[in-house]
């Protein structure tokens, strides 16, 4: 299984970045046993990798390490194969940026590990090795956060409604009707559909269900993988099979499966809003 290690995050100072940054992961991982897969959850990133010797495979096609990758709001799965200790920087950018900053359809690009010279004018290989001179994982943020700050001069169609539904679907970790988020922000719900998918280039419904099996596998990193019962209660699931039928949906394994076999390389690569899980009630 991948390990993530000496994993550092850095958050933007109050201010006008903060409208499309979340956050700056700087992490390690060790050296793995061929392709290993991970499940990524929701948000918009984009990937350095600074050091070592590590490719990254997505819809069959292959990245080495040379290459700044980003993808946008999904589920999705993709792998790694680590060769050498490497270091990555994770950019972990609000669902609305590539809309308002890039001017991409998002729609376009869900579910897909791509070049970021796609989106970015920028020569990304110049500053991919002015990070790899920094001395340290504060220095590789900082610097991050300055290469950024021209971009809030191209953001497009402030809209902080979309941002504040985002936010209030993330405090009910993803447990939230359609109907009670329309009536919350005055909105019908065909009105909530279309700006959310045009913003997001995903429905609000795919969006919360995304939320909510984040919330599972923090709930499952939290406690014993076999204690089913307060996840399906606290994330609101119809019964077990409700579960079961979302976590094979979304993991691409029987939940069983899963706990029965301790050597499989599913690793949950939570960079997403929840994080710190609070069960809502």
């Amino acid at each position: 299984m991948p390990a993530f290690t000496n994993i550092n995050r850095f958050y933007p100072e109050p201010g006008i970045l903060t409208a499309i940054v979340k956050n700056i992961t700087v992490a390690e991982m060790a050296v793995t046993k061929g392709w290993e897969k991970l499940f990524h959850l929701g948000g918009n990133y984009i990937t350095f990798v600074l050091k070592g010797d590590v490719q990254i495979r997505s819809n069959e096609v292959i990245y080495d390490g040379s290459e700044v990758l980003f993808n946008a709001s999904g589920t999705q799965f993709f792998e790694f194969k680590v060769q050498s200790d490497t270091l990555f920087a994770i950019i972990s950018l609000k669902p609305t940026t590539f809309n308002r900053v890039f001017h991409l359809n998002p729609a376009d690009y869900n579910g897909k590990y791509l070049p970021a010279k796609k989106a970015i004018n920028d020569d990304l290989h110049d500053i991919r090795e002015e990070l790899q001179t920094c001395n340290n994982y504060e220095e590789i943020a900082n610097r991050l956060f300055n290469w950024m700050e021209p971009w809030c001069k191209n953001i497009r169609n402030s809209n902080n409604l979309i941002d504040a539904i985002i936010e209030y679907i993330h405090t009910k970790n993803g447990c939230v009707k359609m109907l009670e988020i329309a009536r919350r922000f005055k909105l019908s719900r065909r009105s909530l559909e279309k700006y959310f998918k045009k913003e997001i280039g995903i429905t609000p419904a795919h969006y919360t269900k995304t939320c909510r099996f984040a919330s599972v596998l923090t709930l499952l990193q939290q406690s014993q993988k076999e204690h089913i019962d307060a996840v399906i209660s606290i994330l609101e699931y119809y019964d077990y099979s409700h579960f079961q039928k979302d976590f094979q949906r979304c993991m691409g394994i029987k939940f069983q499966d899963y706990i029965n076999d301790k050597q499989h390389p599913l690793q949950e690569y939570l960079f997403a809003y929840n994080s710190n899980f609070s069960p809502v009630r």
